[in-house]
């Protein structure tokens, strides 16, 4: 049995430094979902989530916690994940020169934890993950807005969103979506919200005569939407598995609608 402790070069010299170690490696391995269902942007421009493709509610609200904005590579092959490396946005990626030789291209990936807030999905929590041109840059465009809310308000920094798509055509592969995270406002860790233009100019704290004066009213609540019954989106796939071209012509628009099934 003492043999079985025999390592070569000995024992970890301090059990803190195998502790760390441990943590480091954990955090770059992605094994599981942690039970999370997927979030996904289908080729319909229709979003979709968990093995049964649920569509989420028109006009539901997902709150996108900062803290689970994870980066690094993911290595596809023939439509498959061969391996993926993600570290917290706090920590470098892994280095790309580094990872194993799988005969496939390292992509750059990005990942997130939203939860829904309002309607029918009220309490669905999704992961939100993937390689796309587009989800990057939605990313890149959320950690910019993100960046300047905490320099307005630190206290407030959970955006809330609604879950849009927009679309370009190219030449190849006809009309592509990508997704578009529209912030509609900011909650604290304990949930108390801000609305997002509440924040987007500076002009109203230089002047608070004019403010006094002419007061903007509250922005309504939306009306909640007429019940309806649970629907699966009915087209297969996922968007932009190819690496797109700079769009020549957009067309923003609002999530359309699953055919219904």
């Amino acid at each position: 049995m003492s043999d079985l402790v025999k390592f070569a070069g000995g024992p970890p010299a301090n059990p803190e430094e195998l502790e760390k170690g441990l943590k480091n490696v954990a955090q770059s391995i992605q094994g599981s979902t942690g039970g999370l269902a997927f979030l996904r942007l289908l080729k319909s421009g229709v979003y979709a989530y968990g093995a049964e493709k649920i569509e989420p509610q028109e006009g539901s609200q997902w709150a996108i916690n900062p803290y689970s904005l994870h980066h690094g590579f993911a290595c596809w092959g023939d439509g498959e994940l061969l391996d993926e490396r993600m570290v917290p946005f706090t920590q470098q990626p892994p280095n790309r020169n580094e990872l194993p030789d799988y005969g496939h291209a390292w992509d750059q990936q990005v990942a997130m934890q939203l939860q829904c807030l309002n309607g029918e999905d009220t309490g669905t929590n999704v992961l939100y993950k993937g390689t796309s041109t587009g989800l990057r840059n939605a990313v890149k465009e959320l950690i910019n807005q993100l960046i300047a809310q905490l320099q307005k308000d630190a206290t407030h920094c959970v955006p809330v969103v609604e879950l849009e798509a927009d679309s370009y055509e190219h030449k190849k592969y006809g009309e592509i979506f990508f997704p578009v995270l529209n912030i509609v406002k900011w909650l604290s860790v304990e949930g108390q919200d801000t609305p997002a233009g509440a924040i987007e100019s500076d002009e109203s704290e230089a002047e608070p005569e004019a403010a006094t004066t002419a007061a903007p009213t509250p922005e309504a609540e939306p009306e909640k939407p007429a019940p309806r019954r649970r629907r699966r989106a009915s087209v297969e796939g996922q968007a932009e598995e190819v690496e797109p071209e700079k769009p020549t012509s957009s067309n923003r628009r609002r999530r359309r609608r699953a055919a219904a099934s």
